[in-house]
């Protein structure tokens, strides 16, 4: 699609993202995080994760451009690293490793970066209801193993900065 004076940057990338929020927000274990669960269950989604950022945040920071106007991607792959460490103390040993690297030339463009931070910025907004929800299904998450969503909560507040560029 291109852009016409018409359709702002967001528009463009809410177009063209669409088709994958809507995947997404289908997802059975993304939907599972606001509902009750034991500390085996949400550590499973937690380590999905874990493997969607390995191989996304790797792209992201090989394609990342320098701007001045919007703030650089914040990794979260760390954050949920920490997560993991934490549930494994209480619920046992390792789950499988993390993905492999990822996939050379995922995002060859910067509308593929900016398609990318859209929809993983995006998630922050899920974020503050899947927090709340955690956090009264699971309250011992908080503070030792909820470095995520707390990630997650302090990104949401930018959101409307991205949006308006």
């Amino acid at each position: 699609m291109a852009l016409t004076p018409l359709t702002s940057v967001r528009e463009a990338l809410k177009q063209h993202t669409a088709p994958l929020h809507h995947k997404l927000d289908g997802l059975p274990a993304l939907r599972d995080l606001v509902r009750p669960l034991d500390l085996s269950s949400y550590r499973c989604r937690l380590n999905a994760f874990a493997m969607a950022y390995d191989e996304l945040e790797a792209e992201i920071q090989k394609t990342m451009p320098d701007l001045g106007y919007v703030p650089a991607y914040t990794p979260r792959l760390p954050a949920l690293e920490h997560d993991l460490a934490q549930l494994r103390q209480w619920i046992g040993p390792p789950l499988a490793a993390s993905s492999p690297a990822a996939k050379a030339g995922i995002m060859s463009t910067q509308w593929h970066y900016w398609g990318m931070r859209y929809v993983l910025e995006g998630a922050t907004q899920g974020g503050k209801i899947i927090a709340d929800r955690l956090r009264e299904n699971l309250p011992q998450l908080s503070p030792l193993a909820f470095s995520f969503w707390q990630i997650q909560l302090a990104l949401a507040n930018w959101w409307p900065t991205l949006c308006s560029f």
